[in-house]
């Protein structure tokens, strides 16, 4: 069990080349000991935005203040204070202008720790148990 506060989570600016007022925090992740998912929490200044990009794994998204806008190929979807939104992997994403500040957050998989569990499973012969 691992209880974890936002405000105790530092507060850093990703490392995404394009990326503007954009914050990242990371209340729980692998090295709290999680297995398989990370929770992060993003804050997106008013006229912040990410660039296009993509990741090898999905999001599941959850707005908890302020709205903006989620870009994939040319389609605009609205996003607001207790919206959920899912990102599928692969998919080329871009996130921008947050009136006021948008607090969003992100769980998602940690892969390199996924596939360790799954090895695990497997040479233990649970794997078709979970299946």
């Amino acid at each position: 069990m691992h209880i974890s506060s936002l405000g105790k989570a530092k507060k850093i600016k990703p490392n995404m080349e394009g990326a503007e007022g954009v914050y990242k925090q990371v209340p729980i992740s692998r090295e709290d000991g999680t297995p398989t998912f990370s929770f992060r929490v993003f804050t997106i200044e008013p006229g912040g935005h990410t660039p296009f990009h993509a990741h090898p794994f999905e999001h599941i998204n959850y707005v908890f203040e302020g709205s903006g806008v989620v870009i994939v190929k040319d389609q605009e979807y609205e996003i607001k204070k207790a919206t959920s939104f899912w990102s599928c992997p692969m998919r080329r994403i871009n996130t921008g202008t947050y009136q006021p500040p948008c607090l969003w957050s992100s769980f998602v998989q940690s892969l390199k720790n996924m596939s360790k569990l799954f090895l695990d499973l497997t040479l233990n012969g649970q794997v078709g148990r979970i299946l």
